[in-house]
């Protein structure tokens, strides 16, 4: 019988459209995914623990095939990694028991796939994060494909539990040059957006069992982060209209991603929130003048309805820091149930005249 028990599992995806200089012909876009489970060695010394390993196939395959779905088929993968964040009840030979079942599942879901998986392992406190390895899957010693993605969630691993994790990637250009005028947006077109946005995150979870207790369905949030660059950064300007006008695009843009990446009709979504971290160059009313005035319209379109005010946050910050949006139900303010929040952060971002918006 098997001991596999999921408490919980996050995907996460980013397109980074520039890095300061010429645009790609394609966007760089890269996904992990994480599993958090039950540590069945946590507070005991077990001499055989290697029978975990084929509980932990079905799982390495499952991680796999939701990664190369979301970059778009395994013809577009150039880079693997996997890694494992063991909670303190445990140690690091429980998070080697990954080594197998992740790495060959990526192997066997790519083919062809000739380098070994590139992966690190750690024992960490609840909110630990780490940096997953990177490398061409053919060929280790590409150094265009040496890269590494942070990964990590606030409420894991705790200290009886595992964070497994699989990471895939599409790379596009190995550098990286002039920014460009203006962000691309397929339903927009490239010269009709006003924000220069840097880079997008989406990322989902999904909560399957609290305290021991199965949820089911599980319990399923999307966050989607824009990264831009703050027109204003460094100067004081009384007239924040063009931030405004981004906050409406923004509304649209992110509402929609969250949307199709939980795979719902709108209508099915119950809850919203809305949140901005401004980079040191920027003032706090930089992020209210993109949050308030008309990102909500949009986003209430896209959700459908969204009677309820939309419950936001702002700060100043750097790259790294944690953001927190709060959530609320999108018809009804005062619905207890639907008072939530989740966090996002990215480790790159914001830069000091950038501006993060979820």
């Amino acid at each position: 019988m098997s001991e596999l028990s999921v408490r919980k599992t996050a995907y996460s995806v980013e397109e980074i459209f520039h890095e300061g200089g010429p645009r790609p012909a394609q966007s760089l876009r890269r996904a992990s995914a994480m599993a958090v489970i039950k540590n069945p060695f946590a507070g005991r010394y077990v001499e055989d623990i290697q029978w975990f390993m084929e509980d932990l196939k079905p799982l390495g395959l499952q991680m796999a095939e939701k990664l190369i779905s979301l970059l778009g088929g395994a013809d577009q993968i150039e880079g693997y990694g996997k890694g494992a964040m063991i909670g303190e009840e445990g140690e690091l030979e429980h998070g080697a028991l990954w080594h197998a079942p992740g790495g060959y599942a990526m192997r066997q879901m790519l083919d062809p796939s000739n380098a070994i998986v590139p992966s690190t392992k750690k024992v960490v406190g609840v909110g630990g994060y780490l940096d997953v390895p990177i490398t061409h899957i053919n060929a280790s010693y590409v150094r265009s494909h040496f890269d590494s993605m942070e990964v990590g969630l606030s409420d894991a691993p705790r200290k009886n539990e595992m964070s497994l994790i699989c990471y895939e990637h599409r790379r596009t250009h190995t550098q990286q040059g002039r920014r460009p005028k203006r962000c691309r947006y397929r339903r927009k077109g490239w010269s009709q957006m006003t924000a220069r946005i840097r880079k997008i995150a989406v990322n989902i979870e999904e909560t399957h069992q609290e305290m021991g207790k199965s949820i089911s369905p599980a319990t399923r949030k999307a966050v989607a982060v824009a990264v831009i660059e703050n027109p204003f950064a460094g100067t004081y300007v009384e007239d924040l209209s063009d931030l405004m006008e981004i906050g409406a695009e923004l509304g649209a843009l992110l509402g929609r991603k969250c949307i199709e990446a939980l795979g719902i009709s709108p209508s099915e979504a119950e809850s919203y929130g809305k949140s901005a971290m401004v980079g040191e160059n920027g003032e706090l009313e930089h992020a209210a003048a993109i949050l308030h005035p008309k990102l909500g319209a949009p986003l209430r379109k896209e959700v459908e309805k969204g009677a309820a005010l939309v419950p936001s946050s702002k700060k100043m910050g750097g790259p790294g820091q944690a953001l927190d949006v709060p959530l609320g139900h999108k018809d009804a303010a005062y619905v207890r149930s639907h008072f939530d929040g989740v966090e996002v952060r990215l480790n790159d971002a914001p830069r000091a005249n950038e501006i993060m918006v979820a």
